[in-house]
């Protein structure tokens, strides 16, 4: 019997390599026996707050990929909602309870590493801002 494999890659990124405008982009390509992912952070010149952005990605792809979601639909929804500061947190994303669950995951990690919640928000929120520039 074949074994189930899961290989996850990630690399850090300058904002403006990003697809569209977003902190962290995954593309998995699953298959009966594997799941392989590539997932691109921003380089918010802090390894803890990358690292955060990481989890959350790896987290909202694989439960969006056990429900069914193909990251092209997720991706779609995300440029089309572009004015959005947070697509996954719309009530029309069509992978909403998945983002929201990874982002649950992500604040408990971040008071695990003595992280304050608003100050690193507000941190990924100014890099979302020096995409558009």
């Amino acid at each position: 019997m074949a074994r189930k494999r899961i290989s996850i890659t990630v690399k850090t990124v300058p904002i403006q390599r990003q697809s569209y405008k977003t902190l962290g982009d995954y593309y998995y390509s699953p298959s009966k026996d594997n799941f392989t992912e590539d997932v691109y952070t921003t380089d918010l010149n802090n390894l803890d707050y990358s690292w955060l952005v990481a989890v959350h990605e790896i987290i909202e792809s694989y439960l969006c990929y056990r429900r069914g979601l193909s990251d092209k639909e997720i991706t779609k929804f995300d440029t089309t909602h572009i004015d959005l500061i947070e697509p996954g947190a719309s009530n029309k994303a069509p992978y909403r309870q998945e983002h929201r669950l990874a982002t649950k995951v992500e604040r408990i990690l971040a008071k695990e590493l003595g992280i304050k919640w608003r100050k690193y928000d507000k941190r990924l929120i100014k890099e979302l801002r020096k995409y558009q520039a």
